[in-house]
């Protein structure tokens, strides 16, 4: 679940599902908001798990939402991608029949179909795609910020039982995945992002920091500073807090040390080597093994 809360002191709730619930003076409304359980994928960690209201909900209506999108004619396990999509409501609406395929405006992830064999051919280096090719790694969190721009984590969409060499698209800015994307309410790139080209569609202009595995969580303070909380693989858990631009070091690095099957791997290991000669690896905030 994910929670926002209105100004008017309703509580919109996000299910899993693809439900959106009210709680309205305490009391859960017995008719969901909105449904879009048709077309959200929910095998292990996909979901539908973030929903923000925009800061000016009562005028606008908008609700932004967060998910897995499940491919038409696909199975349940096959490649999927994620979506950030912002819906048009009533404001003064409680409940409502659940509604499919309500009209959904996507901010980010407009490439997901078509699939062939479980295989997006569209889904490529610098398109407005977020690849999820594994059941967990998936998209994160949806914040507004005090200045009414949004910040979006996403994980790095790769496998977690072995080495994946689609981890490494979390180092390389022209993959939108394994990292917080920082944009307008349109979707668009904000001009003083540190990747910014001038191109507010591309998919770098997007970019506020990088290096990430599953930033599944994240805070943004009122001084737009930014806390993400990452989920480690063999050994660490981090809570990252860098500058814009900062580069987490994910899959080269978990915690505060190299990640030792990443450094080693044929596959990997160039890309790796080459991360370490230039020492752009931001330390975590805090980490802590999972032994403690």
């Amino acid at each position: 679940t994910d929670i926002a809360f209105l100004s008017d002191g309703r509580v919109f709730v996000s299910e899993k599902n693809g439900k959106i619930r009210v709680i309205k003076n305490g009391k859960l409304q017995d008719q969901p908001l909105l449904d879009i359980s048709d077309h959200v994928n929910t095998l292990e960690d996909r979901g539908l798990l973030s929903l923000e209201v925009d800061p000016d909900f009562k005028e606008n209506g908008y609700l932004y939402l967060l998910y897995t999108y499940h491919s038409k004619g696909s199975s349940l396990n096959q490649p999927q991608t994620g979506r950030l999509t912002r819906i048009k409501l009533n404001p003064l609406l409680d409940t409502a029949t659940p509604v499919k395929n309500p009209s959904e405006e996507i901010l980010l992830g407009s490439i997901s179909q078509p699939y062939n064999n479980g295989v997006n051919t569209l889904c490529v280096k610098g398109s407005d795609c977020l690849p999820i090719d594994s059941p967990s790694h998936t998209i994160g969190t949806v914040r507004f910020a005090k200045d009414k721009t949004l910040y979006v984590s996403v994980g790095d969409g790769a496998g977690f039982s072995t080495v994946d060499p689609r981890a490494l698209r979390s180092q390389d800015i022209d993959w939108l995945v394994g990292k917080i994307l920082h944009i307008d309410r349109n979707g668009k790139g904000i001009s003083t992002n540190p990747f910014y080209d001038g191109n507010p569609n591309s998919v770098r202009s997007k970019i506020y920091q990088y290096g990430l595995r599953n930033p599944f969580s994240m805070v943004i303070t009122p001084d737009l500073e930014v806390f993400s909380f990452d989920v480690g693989w063999r050994s660490w858990e981090e809570i990252n807090y860098g500058k814009p631009g900062a580069n987490f070091g994910w899959p080269c690095y978990e915690g505060d040390n190299k990640q030792p099957l990443y450094e080693t791997n044929p596959l990997t290991k160039d890309l790796c080597n080459n991360t370490y000669k230039k020492e752009i690896h931001a330390k975590p905030l805090y980490f802590y093994s999972h032994s403690q």
